[in-house]
């Protein structure tokens, strides 16, 4: 390739072969382009190319360019096409742009899925409805627990109903289950099977069991924390930098909302049993 040369098209319209792969969130190619780069300049011996339609700016090095082919027969007016055949693949994700090498001048190389993580992020935004849910329930169970062990002598605003998690809709019937790793399927299967128990424990007391049972609320409480432990696992492995709301960017991460509940619930327990052994 002559260098020297390519420096002078300052302006052409270029077309990269292979091509840039353009992918979605999930890393899946949406489409394809026969797409212009524009030679726009030389900056510290790399050729600066921008993308026409999307924005998108590149410095090509000189060891990612195998050769440049005139297209004379493209050329209207000022314009001047030509082909950039490289050494390298363009991926672009949203506004991110990155390369690889490729095995030969101008072969494409396909992108590789990370269907594990693809499937991590699948599972994620009903993982953390029912954690908010679960989240909420310990923190009410505790609670009434403590209030109940103070001496109250009636719960009022909660009812077992009220407390019940979210039941999740994609796990374990969504095809991308299939996607996850074993160590990722476990987790999640430790998880929703603490939800369960808790949402059958509630179940089979609405109507039978009184709000007003300080033990009830301590079992119930041991239920709820268990689904937060696995829980906590879970999350640390598919999503540590959730947010708890993302509509409350103040509510602070998911993992710290769940740790939090953690702390408040063996405070409570560990101060009621000091009133308790206190008064015997």
């Amino acid at each position: 390739m002559n260098w020297q040369k390519l420096q002078e098209n300052i302006g052409w319209r270029m077309r990269l072969t292979p091509p840039v792969i353009y992918l979605d969130e999930h890393g899946d190619q949406i489409y394809g382009r026969d797409e212009n780069w524009v030679i726009s300049g030389v900056v510290d011996e790399c050729l600066l190319i921008n993308n026409e339609s999307g924005g998108y700016v590149y410095r090509l090095a000189k060891d990612h360019i195998k050769n440049f082919t005139s297209e004379p027969e493209k050329d209207r007016g000022y314009y001047r096409y030509g082909i950039l055949t490289l050494l390298v693949q363009f991926y672009i994700q949203g506004y991110r742009m990155w390369l690889v090498p490729t095995p030969q001048p101008g072969v494409a190389v396909p992108h590789t899925i990370d269907k594990a993580q693809r499937a991590r992020d699948h599972f994620t935004p009903e993982l953390a409805q029912t954690l908010r849910s679960v989240v909420y329930g310990a923190d009410r169970s505790i609670t009434n627990f403590s209030e109940l062990a103070a001496g109250r002598r009636h719960i009022q605003g909660d009812t077992w109903k009220s407390l019940l998690p979210n039941s999740p809709s994609l796990y374990p019937v969504s095809p991308a289950f299939d996607d996850l790793s074993n160590q990722d399927a476990r987790l999640l299967a430790e998880f929703y099977g603490a939800v369960t128990e808790v949402i059958y424990t509630l179940g089979s007391w609405i109507g039978q069991q009184s709000l007003n049972d300080q033990n009830a609320w301590n079992f119930i409480a041991h239920r709820f924390e268990h689904a937060l432990h696995t829980g906590h696992e879970v999350v640390a492995k598919f999503c540590p930098d959730r947010p708890f709301d993302p509509t409350m960017p103040a509510a602070g991460k998911l993992i710290d909302r769940i740790e939090r509940s953690l702390v408040i619930a063996n405070r409570t327990r560990s101060a009621s049993l000091a009133r308790h052994t206190q008064r015997q």
